[in-house]
């Protein structure tokens, strides 16, 4: 019912006293996304690899985040469901935004990553008005990890994806730790430069992020962008421009 935003159906479960941040049963095939258009869902080979059929335990408010039902959300949300809470696939509300289908770092492939680039303006919406504006909303959560082998953060996951709008809500928001790093250390701007992507390097360096900070392999932001003359500019810039002056006596 979620899933299909019957809005009335989930307000009869919520009044009968169904538990609001339960996990349910799903499959991954089920999610609505608005990214899907009918030409791709009437597709059942493609859909396979765009979503593909994993089990899992899913939180109600994921799964409508993902749908980008907005009023379904608010329903959600006001019968007290958990901003907080990972699901079955190591996911808060905040990274289903960001992802916009019902899929995890470990299964972006060909068929979905050209629409897990694109951000539609539901999840957008979704994000700033619904979860980013929700009093419950603590920085632990904007920053929280997802539960698998990367450790990938929102703003990493959002660098990565070259997610410029979601990553400027991000920022914006004020709380995110722009330096936030997944398991081997990584930050969103090396996510970034690695990937050739200017302009995310420059809304990142302008929230301060660190250019010089080395993930695991001893790698800076700055390395990482190295075959692209724009980013290493930008990052040189950025770390003159906070080197202390020093005095000259006279």
């Amino acid at each position: 019912a979620v899933s299909e935003n019957k809005l009335a159906s989930v307000r009869s479960l919520l009044q009968s006293g169904f538990d609001v941040n339960s996990l349910i049963a799903w499959n991954a095939k089920r999610t609505f996304s608005p990214l899907i258009s009918a030409r791709l869902a009437n597709q059942p080979e493609l859909m396979r690899k765009i979503q593909n059929e994993e089990d899992y335990l899913a939180h109600p408010l994921n799964l409508a985040v993902i749908g980008g039902h907005e009023d379904m959300v608010r329903l959600l949300l006001s019968a007290g469901a958990d901003i907080s809470l990972k699901d079955g696939r190591g996911r808060t509300a905040i990274m289903c935004a960001i992802y916009g289908l019902d899929v995890d770092n470990n299964c972006i492939n060909n068929a979905n990553a050209p629409l897990i680039s694109q951000t539609h303006p539901t999840h957008l919406s979704i994000m700033r008005n619904c979860l980013l504006s929700h009093p419950n909303l603590h920085v632990s959560t904007l920053d929280a990890a997802q539960n698998d082998a990367t450790g990938i953060t929102p703003l990493c996951l959002a660098s990565y994806l070259g997610k410029t709008e979601m990553m400027e809500l991000l920022l914006e928001d004020g709380r995110v730790n722009v330096d936030g790093a997944d398991n081997k250390n990584a930050t969103p701007l090396m996510y970034a430069a690695r990937d050739g992507n200017a302009v995310n390097v420059k809304l990142l360096l302008q929230h301060d992020a660190s250019p010089d900070v080395t993930d695991d392999h001893g790698w800076s932001a700055l390395q990482w962008g190295a075959g692209n003359q724009e980013i290493v500019l930008l990052c040189e810039e950025a770390l003159r421009s906070r080197r202390p002056e020093v005095a000259v006596s006279t």
